[in-house]
């Protein structure tokens, strides 16, 4: 009913953008929150198709039945996407483009983000093309508008995200993300601030049916993390600003290590900064102390993630190089990415965390 007669005075011209969302919020409540004014514009391509292609065109048998599968996983990737909520812009091949609430809910009334939509895409996808048969993957680029944002600057945003772990990134990129399959977000926010990352997949194992993502992967420990519970709306507020005083001592215990036990001495100290710095009663409510350990996790897999990566990524065609500082900074530029997000999708105001770099 009230969606009814919304859309009766919208067709009437009776309501514009602004009277529309405050007629919205005096029906339902609080039911509308401020990330209900954002859109989601995903660009998704396919990783080594390219190559994997050209492999089989010397067997048209082989090469009709890869098609096939294509379409197949074309069609189901449209439900997924329309089931969510979302509205498919061009599906062909290997590309996708769509636009998406930032969250939604499913059938069962149970509370999905975008990243969730992302992860039934990819489960679908390895159901048709299988890691441990193909090299295949997906790459995305994700952009987070306001609804006056322009949509085609929304798009070229969303378009330019995908570069950064495609063929096209610059050379650093090539370096840090060599495999592809990866997600790299941005948030742009309506007061013209923005936050963004870059968050590499791994490829899932299929367990008892179902596609598991290795536990220790930064893939596996983000969906975690975005998808974890607190307590009350400033909880998020109050994290980062005690990570701020002890942020600084990540990289230098977790970067500048030669071993494994150094990197063990390493996250029991980080451990320890947790325990000593976050222990007011907010930090210690059941949803909240859960959510501190994934975000202890997750800061333990960035770091983990970014000794992997070699230094040459961070010299530049120059050859100029000071990779222990932009890995700290890349570090921390994720770990708040991906804190700012789960507020963003939690809070009930425009309120946001700063971020502490």
């Amino acid at each position: 009913m009230v969606e009814e007669t919304i859309e009766q005075k919208i067709e009437q011209g009776q309501l514009d953008d602004d009277d529309f969302y405050k007629k919205l919020n005096e029906e339902t409540g609080d039911a509308v929150q401020p990330y209900h004014k954002y859109i989601a514009v995903v660009n998704a391509d396919g990783d080594n198709f390219g190559k994997y292609v050209q492999n089989l065109k010397a067997d048209k048998q082989k090469l009709r039945e890869f098609s096939e599968e294509l379409i197949k996983y074309g069609k189901k990737a449209k439900d997924l996407i329309e089931a969510y909520g979302g509205a498919s812009v061009y599906i062909g091949g290997d590309d996708l483009l769509f636009f998406a609430p930032v969250v939604s809910r499913d059938t069962d009334g149970q509370r999905k983000t975008i990243f969730d939509l992302i992860r039934a895409l990819d489960n679908c996808f390895y159901d048709h093309f299988p890691p441990d048969r193909t090299p295949l993957s997906l790459s995305y680029g994700i952009s987070f508008t306001y609804y006056k944002y322009p949509l085609n600057e929304a798009l070229l945003e969303s378009y330019g995200l995908l570069q950064q772990v495609k063929e096209n990134g610059t050379h650093q990129d090539k370096k840090k993300h060599p495999n592809k399959n990866a997600i790299a977000f941005k948030v742009l926010k309506h007061s013209g601030q923005f936050f963004e990352a870059v968050i590499d997949k791994a490829k899932p194992d299929k367990q008892a049916g179902e596609w598991k993502y290795p536990g220790e992967s930064l893939y596996q420990q983000f969906s975690e993390l975005v998808s974890g519970e607190i307590e009350k709306e400033g909880f998020i507020n109050s994290l980062t600003h005690n990570m701020a005083f002890f942020q600084e001592l990540f990289g230098e215990l977790l970067l500048n290590v030669v071993d494994e036990t150094e990197v063990e001495k390493g996250e029991h100290a980080i451990d320890q900064l947790f325990e000593n710095n976050l222990n007011e009663s907010i930090h210690k409510e059941a949803a909240n102390k859960k959510f501190i350990q994934q975000v202890v996790a997750f800061i333990k897999t960035v770091y983990a993630h970014l000794r992997k990566v070699p230094d040459e990524a961070y010299t530049d065609e120059q050859g100029n190089s000071t990779p222990h500082q932009l890995k700290s900074e890349d570090a921390l530029k994720i770990i708040y990415s991906a804190l700012r997000f789960v507020h963003f999708v939690r809070s009930t105001n425009q309120n946001k965390p700063k971020q502490h770099v």
